[in-house]
């Protein structure tokens, strides 16, 4: 009986150390989290020598860069929209600019590529660059398929060069704006909770099948949750279109320069070709892309887990039944 009652009180006293050993702990944690705040707090109230908070200005500085980038973004979109509409300044630079690339391929190519950059960026449609960059190269060389694969390599670098550009600004600078551009793409909504699950898939097929302009996709994709590694292994999509683009150019380029009829009727058989297999390759990827992402977006598995979850309104409506301490007291006995 005497070693029964030393052996509770020496478990009591155990306990007690213990208890009292995490009281101390507690109140370390409690003490190095209040140094934490306090060293927080001190730098985020430190002030510059101007009186003003450290917080303060990095909010200011931030704000006044968003809008200046913003009213540059928006006054060279507003431009390009009205001078289509009027003297086309635009259009003239850019004939003259594709004379240049003629002239001066390989400098030419890195050119298409800073300008599909910035046109990326700027929301300018890139169809008609990619287009002018194969006539321009195509008829820059004596074998037309050398001036194909080089304005599709600076088309496709410089496109997803821009689109990562975009990606990051709508990620990081205009995330609110962004918000709002969204809200007219109602399927979005839709995209974006597909994306959580495969993201790299979707962004595939998006470029494929491109159910939201390109431009819009490329800054509406920084407000999802997708990967920045994954968005740029999905640009790899882009490259059948910049290829098609850029055979159609360079196909114009060389019937421009054919000289006699014979060799004009079998380039224009050869075009028309490549055209109708080329475009039916494209159409085909294009269709059965579209066809899978609707299936992915309309898809309801009830053995889904993660479609239930997102059924939930709250995780508070899940009730989780639990045996209580009378009922594994009556198994135990």
């Amino acid at each position: 009986m005497r070693d029964f009652l030393e052996d509770e009180s020496s478990s009591a006293s155990m306990e007690n150390d213990s208890s009292r050993s995490f009281e101390i702990q507690q109140s370390l944690d409690s003490d190095e989290e209040q140094h934490f705040d306090g060293i927080v707090r001190s730098s985020a109230s430190s002030t510059t020598p101007n009186g003003r908070s450290l917080g303060t200005d990095l909010a200011s500085h931030n704000n006044l860069l968003r809008i200046g980038v913003g009213i540059l973004l928006l006054s060279c979109f507003l431009y390009v929209v009205v001078d289509s509409l009027g003297q086309r300044h635009v259009e003239t630079a850019l004939l003259q600019f594709l004379g240049w690339v003629q002239q001066h391929p390989y400098e030419g190519a890195l050119a298409v590529t800073t300008c599909y950059i910035v046109a990326t960026i700027f929301f300018v449609p890139g169809s008609l660059l990619t287009l002018g960059a194969g006539f321009a190269l195509g008829s820059a060389f004596d074998n037309p398929a050398m001036g194909v694969l080089i304005a599709t390599c600076a088309v496709f670098v410089g496109a997803s060069l821009g689109s990562i550009g975009s990606f990051l600004l709508g990620r990081y600078l205009f995330r609110d704006c962004v918000y709002r551009l969204a809200e007219s793409y109602p399927l979005f909504q839709a995209i974006d909770r597909a994306l959580e699950r495969n993201g790299l898939k979707i962004m595939v097929l998006l470029r494929l099948s491109p159910l939201i302009p390109y431009n819009a996709l490329d800054y509406m994709s920084g407000i999802t949750s997708i990967p920045l590694r994954d968005y740029t292994i999905a640009l790899v999509a882009l490259l059948p279109g910049a290829l098609m683009l850029s055979f159609f150019g360079a196909s114009a380029s060389s019937l421009a320069d054919s000289t006699t009829s014979t060799n004009t009727t079998v380039k224009i058989i050869t075009i028309v070709s490549g055209l109708v297999f080329g475009g039916g390759g494209v159409y085909t990827a294009s269709h059965y892309s579209k066809l899978e992402l609707d299936r992915i977006l309309q898809a309801r598995s009830p053995n889904d887990f993660t479609e239930i979850l997102d059924s939930v309104d709250s995780l508070d409506s899940v009730e989780v039944f639990l045996p209580s301490a009378d009922d594994r007291r009556h198994d135990d006995s």
